[in-house]
């Protein structure tokens, strides 16, 4: 449904799928410089927070994001926690809006 909204928006986007491993996300994230990044899990026992640590910050506009179903919080204060489809779509088109600047 995001990816839906977002590409109304004409906001370019990448889905990653499900079971992406942690070095991998790392290294697309390293590769692309992404404005934002959003991290879902359906379920608490397949969530972990604590990636968002892990995550590079590839230029001053990146913004990680979490959403999530179950309300887990973030485990750093600069993570949004997008709780609804409107304010995912408005945070992640902003973003993407934003010129990096490198």
């Amino acid at each position: 449904m995001l990816s839906a909204t977002l590409a109304q928006r004409g906001v370019a986007y990448r889905s990653m799928g499900t079971d992406l491993p942690a070095s991998a996300l790392i290294a697309a994230v390293r590769r692309t410089a992404p404005a934002a990044i959003l991290l879902w899990s359906q379920l608490p026992e397949t969530a972990d927070p604590d990636l968002l640590t892990y995550l590079p910050q590839t230029r001053p506009a990146s913004a990680p994001s979490s959403q999530d179903p179950a309300g887990q919080t973030s485990p750093l204060p600069q993570i949004a926690r997008l709780n609804s489809l409107q304010e995912a779509t408005n945070t992640l088109g902003a973003l993407a809006a934003t010129p990096a600047s490198l």
